[in-house]
């Protein structure tokens, strides 16, 4: 059966705050009622050892005087267990009952006290033996004692007055706590079920800065690891499906195009003669080929390759003749700014190239008609870099919402040009830079740099 952890805080305290309250309240009592029996005992006790010592004779007027001083009654019997004066008429059941206590001890003047039942009242009684002086006889001395119930009630009330109140307000501030731990402890519990239904959104800390806001902090750390996460794995399932779905459909461009390139290769041959025309189709189907080769490198199943050396101003010349007639039909400036001696490992030179192609067609096509194109490379600590930078208008979206399969700012556009670059430069250890730089868009390649031998410019 399940038991609600406000419940599992609130009855121990409940229990451990009324069984305070009631020991509290029993002692405080017990305590109350022994001291007014010792202070009646003591009281007796001083009143009997004083009237012990006097000799002077117990009249009328004298006993009165002496009950009114002790607060109690006396009763005086001679030798003969007569009653010879007393502050108030007694009655013979009690003359009879202090007869029975009048037993002097062995010097005469000791006094012992008993206890009777006077009117319905209970009183402690001394007797005082007076066997010397002009009327020798017993003194008795009767001092009322409280009610047992009575006094316990009026020994229990003072500390139950203090007592409930606090319980009360004890059990309130105990409950108050336990709602707020458990609903505390709720927030947290929803937030774990939020995570276990695939909603990892963080959820607001509050309260005090203690162990459960401690939690609630973790919980809603894993909740954005598991986000990120699930993202990551959303990318990478549907980036393997496009490398598995790219490879067989790159395979049949391929022939195509090594179909078509022959076709105008024969044309060339028969007609014998320079055509500018035949010139372009076959750099466009260069173009069109490499294009291929780097959606071909999508593919997650490629085989992995030994690290190659690479300069990187004869890629770049590559890449940008590939783009010249492109460049051409755009009236774009496409401009190289590479320095000879950088050079770097690559692991896929083609991936890379398809990278670099994409990015720079995608900066020209962005710049437009009678716009600037900047390939330049640069080196700083944390490595080298391709940046590529155009005159356009920028992206309008986040770099992390761009580098997604077919998301795109073109309406002629797919969505892979990015796509393509960030997973060959991941591959090389590498990552893509999206940005403005002095006043252009700015896509920069940055490689690790290496001291391997094979990168001596010897």
């Amino acid at each position: 059966m399940k038991s609600p952890l406000r419940k599992q805080i609130f009855r121990p305290m409940a229990l451990l705050l009324t069984l305070t309250v009631v020991l509290f309240t029993g002692i405080s009592t017990w305590s109350t009622v022994r001291h007014r029996d010792e202070q009646i005992h003591r009281h007796m006790q001083a009143v009997t050892d004083a009237l012990s010592s006097t000799s002077y004779p117990l009249t009328r007027d004298v006993v009165r005087r002496i009950g009114a001083l002790v607060g109690g009654d006396l009763v005086v019997l001679n030798r003969r267990g007569e009653r010879t004066e007393s502050t108030r008429d007694v009655s013979d059941d009690l003359l009879q009952e202090l007869r029975a206590f009048a037993h002097p001890s062995e010097d005469g003047r000791s006094a012992a006290v008993h206890s009777t039942v006077w009117n319905s009242r209970r009183y402690l009684v001394s007797v005082i033996p007076r066997p010397y002086g002009p009327r020798p006889g017993t003194l008795f001395v009767l001092l009322p004692r409280s009610d047992p119930a009575s006094l316990l009630l009026q020994s229990l009330l003072p500390p139950l007055a203090v007592a409930l109140p606090m319980l009360i307000l004890a059990l309130a501030a105990a409950g108050t706590v336990s709602d707020r731990i458990a609903r505390r402890i709720d927030q947290v519990r929803g937030l774990f079920r939020r995570l276990a239904a695939g909603d990892f959104r963080p959820v607001a800390v509050s309260g005090r800065d203690d162990e459960i806001r401690d939690l609630v902090r973790s919980a809603n750390d894993l909740s954005i690891q598991l986000r990120t996460l699930q993202q990551n794995l959303s990318a990478a399932e549907r980036l393997q499906l496009l490398g598995q779905l790219s490879g067989g459909l790159a395979h049949q461009l391929r022939n195509s195009i090594a179909g078509a390139r022959l076709a105008i290769q024969l044309h060339q041959r028969h007609c014998r003669q320079a055509d500018d025309m035949t010139d372009t189709a076959i750099a466009q189907l260069n173009l069109t080929e490499e294009q291929v080769l780097a959606v071909i490198s999508l593919n997650p199943d490629a085989p992995a390759s030994e690290p190659e050396s690479c300069r990187l101003k004869e890629l770049i010349q590559e890449v940008c003749g590939l783009l010249r007639p492109l460049c051409a039909h755009w009236k774009t400036r496409l401009t190289i700014q590479a320095d000879d001696r950088l050079q770097v490992l690559l692991r896929s030179r083609p991936s890379v190239k398809g990278a670099l192609l994409n990015v720079v067609q995608n900066a020209v096509e962005s710049a437009g008609v009678g716009g600037d194109v900047v390939v330049r490379t640069e080196e700083d600590e944390d490595g080298i870099a391709i940046r590529v930078l155009d005159s356009g208008p920028g992206f309008p979206d986040s770099a992390s919402v761009l580098t997604e399969p077919f998301r795109t700012t073109r309406p002629d556009g797919i969505g892979l040009g990015l796509t393509i670059a960030r997973h060959a430069v991941r591959q090389e250890s590498g990552r893509l830079v999206i940005g403005r730089h002095a006043g252009r868009t700015s896509v920069t390649l940055m490689f690790p740099k290496h001291t391997e031998p094979a990168l001596s410019t010897g």
